[in-house]
């Protein structure tokens, strides 16, 4: 891939849906971001915009299509999705890091290369001390 493809710009939109206790709620963000080619890894950066201010967002999808997803504001999540694994990963807070659980029961990653288009699509279960905290689903689809 030539430098030019290297860091491209792109629209970004993503849905997300959170389930926690019965209670869901549904987001909706358009922002505009970078797509990143690094050796054998593609990279979707943007900072996503709400009333709670600015957070920088990376997903990162791996030649196995595993996909990993970085938030970093005040508080910083990283959190790794295999199909059908449960991985380790962390929550770093103002107060502490937390070791939290993933278990992602859909990891789908494709990236066009030659149209500069793609999606991620993962739903996932957020454990901590052997307690499911939550349901989640994101959706992302992104073009030049």
């Amino acid at each position: 891939m030539d430098k030019k493809k290297r860091g491209q710009k792109i629209s970004v939109v993503i849905d997300t849906q959170i389930t926690q206790e019965q209670q869901s709620e549904k987001h909706h963000f358009a922002e505009t971001g970078q797509l990143i080619n690094i050796k054998e890894n593609w990279y979707i950066r943007f900072v996503e915009h709400s009333e709670t201010g600015e957070v920088p967002v990376t997903f990162r999808v791996d030649d196995s299509h595993e996909v990993r997803l970085t938030r970093k504001a005040e508080s910083q999540l990283n959190l790794l999705f295999k199909q059908d694994e449960k991985t380790d990963n962390y929550y770093v807070t103002p107060y502490g890091t937390m070791n939290i659980t993933v278990f992602a029961s859909k990891v789908d990653a494709m990236i066009d290369v030659k149209n500069t288009s793609g999606q991620i699509e993962v739903s996932y279960q957020i454990i901590t001390d052997g307690e499911t905290v939550g349901n989640y689903q994101i959706k992302l689809h992104f073009n030049a």
